[in-house]
Parts: C-alpha cells; sequence; structure tokens
C-alpha cells in the first residue's frame, strides 16, 4: 500500500503491494500510485509460465512526452519467516520516460522458488511486494499542484522570492487571513492600495487553481519600492507591509 500523508515531494520512499490469491494471478496487476518526486509510482505483477516478472512503473506527466526522471530501486517479496530477509535481485537503475515508463525482472522468482513453503512468502494465498525507490529531480514534468495536493503557489516575479516565501507563509496564518479580508477597500484601486492586491492574491491562493502571480502587490508599491525588495531582505518587506496595512485599518 501507499504511504498515505507522506509528503509527495519527498526524494525516496518504501511502499509496498499485497497480491491476492497469487498462484491463481493471470493477468497482470498494477498497485496503487505512491508519490516520490511529485510522480505516480506503482508496482507492476506480471505472471509468467515458469516465474513472476516484478516490474516498477511510473507513468509521469501524459501530456508532456518529453519528461523523464532517472531513479535507483529495489524490488523484494517479503517472507513471512520471523526474521528472514525479503528475496530481492540487483537493485535498478533507469531513465524513466513516456517510452521506458517501467523497469524491472520478467523473471524475478521461479513459481518454484516462490511456492516453496520453507521460503513463506505466501500467505493465505498472498505475497507482499515491496520497494525502495530514490528518485533525482524530474524533467519536463508539468505538476498540478492543486489536484496533487490541493494548494497553489506564487509565481516568481524576478529577483523577489524573499517576498513569495513571506506571502505564502502569512497566508496560512488564519486569523491573519481573516483581518486582511476585512479591509475595508471597496472604493480602492488594485493599482495602488496594498491592502486590496493583497486580498487579491489571498483570494487566488484559495480558490485558483494554477500558480497567483504577485505583480499587482508590487506595483501597488510602486516602482521605487520594487528596487527595494529586491536589495532588502524579508524582514524589512514585512514591515513595509503590515505598516501600510496598519495604515489603511487606522485610516478606516
Amino acid at each position: 500500500m501507499a504511504d498515505e500523508g507522506e509528503d509527495p515531494f519527498r526524494l525516496e520512499a518504501t511502499f509496498s503491494y499485497t497480491v491476492e490469491n497469487i498462484v491463481q494471478l493471470k493477468r497482470q496487476q498494477l498497485s496503487p500510485p505512491f508519490f516520490v518526486r511529485m510522480l505516480p509510482w506503482k508496482i507492476k505483477v506480471i505472471p509468467k509460465e515458469r516465474a513472476l516478472g516484478f516490474f516498477l512503473e511510473c507513468n509521469g506527466d501524459d501530456d508532456s512526452p518529453t519528461w523523464y526522471c532517472n531513479a535507483i530501486a529495489e524490488l523484494r517479496i517479503k517472507s513471512h519467516k520471523a526474521g528472514a530477509k525479503p528475496f530481492t535481485r540487483m537493485p535498478i537503475n533507469h531513465l524513466f520516460c513516456s517510452e521506458e515508463n517501467d523497469y524491472g525482472y520478467c523473471n524475478f522468482i521461479t513459481w518454484r522458488e516462490l511456492q516453496n513453503p520453507e521460503n513463506c512468502f505466501i500467505c493465505d494465498g498472498a505475497i507482499t511486494l515491496e520497494v525502495f525507490v530514490q528518485a533525482s529531480e524530474p524533467y519536463g514534468v508539468h505538476w498540478n499542484s492543486k489536484q496533487r495536493t490541493d494548494y497553489v503557489g506564487l509565481k516568481r516575479q524576478g529577483s523577489i522570492c524573499c517576498m513569495n516565501s513571506f506571502l505564502q507563509s502569512i497566508y496560512f496564518i488564519n486569523e491573519l487571513r481573516r483581518i486582511v479580508y476585512k479591509i475595508p477597500t471597496e472604493a480602492d484601486n488594485v493599482t495602488d492600495s496594498v491592502g486590496l492586491a493583497l486580498q487579491c492574491i489571498f483570494y487566488e491562493l484559495q480558490f485558483s487553481d494554477k500558480s497567483v502571480g504577485t505583480k499587482k502587490l508590487t506595483e501597488s508599491f510602486g516602482l521605487e519600492m520594487l528596487h527595494f525588495f529586491i536589495q532588502y531582505d524579508v524582514q524589512k518587506f514585512s514591515r513595509i507591509l503590515f505598516d501600510e496595512l496598519e495604515s489603511k485599518v487606522k485610516r478606516h
């Protein structure tokens, strides 16, 4: 089974999949996906005449035929015997891509060895397959972060990444977000109202399906302040932002 609740951006993971009625298996089976580097990885089992095939599959991005991701993985069959090591072969090292999206062993283990009662691989007719995978950074992948994580991020605007980090941090402070939404901005123009621009960003972070731009906020400060953000740190930016919001609230 996949490790639910784990970080989908993680670099490596171990997961398992139980195949019921293994001796009667007639067609290939795929495990549910688990996520490493935000890519969906699956265990693939293929019954052969004399052996069992065991593969790791990664579908990557169906919309991008040029995606690829290099991964190292170890495929294992767990033993139910106390203290026994799993059955494994040499680790695989493969460049997964749209044309070669799986890799493993066609004859991972013979049926005779799998069914040998001394190995205790089968328990109540089922076997448990396990994979450890360590993946490099993928390329050419278009992630739908809203679909995968229920959140979207901020687009990078020049060299003011410190501002993006700060905005995303304060967005998750629920009480602060409520205060920002309550700032009276009905008569404001987004081009020169810091409060209204921040409200727009928070709203889009909450409801948009795509990454959110920050240009309206930086424009509301003016070009001179944009230069200031590039030159200085997030502490000074936060002080300026909160001063602007506080003065807005006090005027009303």
